[in-house]
């Protein structure tokens, strides 16, 4: 019997050990497992700093754009330096100021473009041209296009610092959309550069560009600084002096116009043809005029050509004709009125027969106070781009109270 009970605690013991060492083990880890998102590729952050930007309700753009248009080995230089300050964008309330210097050649202006309660105003050279277009059109006309599109490019590079990283667009396949909308742009060479700060935000972009379009080469040149402030009050209102604001369907004419002069100034070789008839309110009569220029070279190795016919009718439907014609060669003029034997001009030098074909050439291009009229003529290579684009446009003229003053230059 003590047998018993004693092989009955022992077992009772054993049991008791077991439960204890049983309790002690640790239960198993029931937690899941925390998982680490893959990291972003460079073409991946670029995108969302990229769209971060395009979907920003505030932005303010501080830019540089630089081109130099070389044709027949002679080169023409544009610049254009400024800010674009946009408040409330993709509402019915945004208002925008866009200030720029724009230089030319030797010509230079400056601009104000102005946008609120839907109507855009473009202030040059002292005159104000004002167009209607919804908020929506004007910014994707006017918002500068130097977003790169990564797609285009067969590298991207990041680089990372203390201040945020650099992304690095090289070996492209194409030019980027808004440098030339012609079918005949060859891209010779590009590239580019992100900035992004330790967020990353886009804060900077740049883009260097060498093509070639037709026989003219080209090289561009383009920085932005860009930020996107929460709030941003323009308190943009409507220009001052609006009782001469002329209306246009093109705001981009008369910066083309100065386009055009400053390349009138610029170059060596040049002709055109002129055909012009004004009507005027103020003094009843009716001046027509046909006239061709052309010149070629510099200096004592200048030739020239300039012939102009005139005619005015009055009001009583009576006509005067006048012709001109002046041939300059060898530092010699030779000039013939009205058809008669050819004459030595005194006192022509190179300079002042140079500055007489300007005038003819400047005054088929009125300064930008007589312009009263413009429209763009669209093609299929036409495309639009914005304040750091230069969209293909020609103007027409409409002038109706003329006073012999048309020779006015910008």
């Amino acid at each position: 019997m003590k047998t018993a009970l004693r092989l009955i605690a022992a077992l009772l013991c054993a049991v008791f050990l077991l439960g204890m060492f049983g309790c002690s083990e640790k239960p198993e880890d029931t937690q899941p497992t925390e998982t680490i998102a893959p990291a972003l590729s460079v073409q991946e952050r670029y995108t969302q700093a990229r769209e971060d930007i395009l979907t920003a309700s505030n932005q303010i753009l501080d830019y540089t754009l630089s081109e130099i248009r070389t044709v027949g080995g002679q080169n023409y230089s544009e610049k254009a330096t400024g800010t674009a300050s946009f408040s409330g964008i993709g509402t019915d309330t945004m208002e925008a100021i866009i200030e720029e210097d724009l230089t030319y050649g030797t010509l230079s202006a400056e601009h104000t473009l102005t946008y609120c309660e839907g109507t855009a105003y473009s202030q040059i050279s002292g005159c104000t041209f004002a167009s209607s277009v919804s908020a929506a059109d004007f910014v994707s006309q006017q918002l500068p296009a130097v977003l790169l599109d990564g797609a285009l490019y067969s590298s991207m590079e990041m680089e990372t610092n203390t201040d945020g990283s650099v992304i690095t667009f090289a070996d492209p396949t194409a030019l980027e959309a808004w440098v030339s909308g012609s079918a005949y742009a060859v891209l010779v060479s590009a590239s580019g550069t992100a900035t992004m700060d330790t967020s990353g935000n886009l804060i900077a972009s740049s883009y260097n560009a060498t093509y070639t379009c037709g026989p003219a080469s080209y090289t561009l040149e383009v920085t932005v600084r860009v930020s996107a402030p929460e709030t941003l009050d323009l308190s943009a209102v409507h220009p001052e002096h609006t009782d001469n604001v002329v209306s246009l369907s093109c705001l981009e004419a008369p910066r083309l116009l100065m386009r055009a002069v400053g390349a009138v100034f610029t170059a060596q070789d040049m002709q055109c043809s002129i055909s012009e008839t004004i009507y005027s309110q103020a003094i009843p009569l009716i001046r027509s005029r046909q006239a061709s220029a052309a010149i070629s070279g510099a200096g004592k190795d200048m030739v020239a050509a300039l012939t102009s016919t005139i005619q005015v009718t009055d009001y009583r439907g009576q006509a005067a004709n006048s012709s001109q014609d002046y041939r300059f060669a060898n530092g010699v003029c030779t000039s013939s009125v009205n058809g008669a034997d050819p004459t030595v001009q005194t006192g022509m030098t190179e300079e002042t027969m140079r500055t007489s074909i300007e005038d003819t050439i400047l005054s088929g291009l009125f300064a930008t106070g007589y312009l009263a009229g413009a429209e763009f003529l669209h093609s299929s290579l036409y495309r639009q781009r914005g304040i750091l684009q230069r969209p293909f446009c020609r103007h027409r003229r409409i002038f109706e109270h003329g006073s012999g003053r048309h020779r006015q230059l910008l």
